[in-house]
This record gives structure tokens, sequence and C-alpha cells, in this order.
């Protein structure tokens, strides 16, 4: 028996070595079929693709207020990194000014920072 490829993904076990063999590929084969007669253009086939087609206004509805959040999401993130940097900004001028205090000499820190 030659191997035969899954292309639907289906798990289908082609091997058939006895009459149950073929019985038993033969049912699976009708769910396949049963599940792909989408394609064919039959009446079933068209209402569960119009299904599809009613729903994809309402989809990009959806779509468009994930996007919308999304771009939410990122300028709050933002505002978060500048507070972050901000807070970042001022711990590094309270540790100067600690340094400074605990240095004692104010003109040689500042002559200090400011070459830096």
């Amino acid at each position: 028996s030659t191997g035969v490829d899954d292309i639907f993904s289906d798990k289908i076990d082609y091997a058939c070595n006895n009459f149950e063999d073929v019985v038993r590929l033969n049912d699976q084969m009708l769910k396949i079929a049963q599940k792909y007669s989408i394609f064919e253009g039959t009446a079933s086939a068209i209402q569960f693709l119009n299904n599809f087609l009613v729903n994809l206004p309402e989809l990009n509805e959806e779509a468009n207020t994930i996007t919308q959040l999304i771009g939410k999401l990122k300028q709050k993130t933002n505002e978060v990194n500048e507070i972050e940097n901000k807070r970042g900004e001022e711990w590094e001028l309270k540790f100067k000014e600690a340094e400074i205090k605990k240095r004692g000499d104010v003109g040689l820190v500042l002559k200090k920072m400011e070459m830096e």
C-alpha cells in the first residue's frame, strides 16, 4: 500500500489490508466528504457561505474596535513610559543632591555635574 498525504489534516488512516479496513476508511472518507461539501455550490453550501457574508460587517466593526483599543493601549504605554522616565530623572537628581550634601563641597560637585 502506498502512503497518502493527509492534506486536510483529518488524521485519516489510509491503510487497507482487509475488508474491515475498507469499511473503516469509507466511514472516515464520508465524514471528510460532508465536511468539504461546502465547496460544491449546492444550496447548503451557498447558505453556509452567506452566513459568513452576513457576519462580515459585524466582524469588520469588531476588528476596527480592536484596532482602536490597541491604539489607546499604545498611547497609555507611551504615557506611562514618559512618567517613568521623569521619575528616573527625579531620582537621579535626588541622588546627586544627596551626594552633594554627603561631600559638603557644593561648588566642586556642581562643576563636575556641568562637565557631564
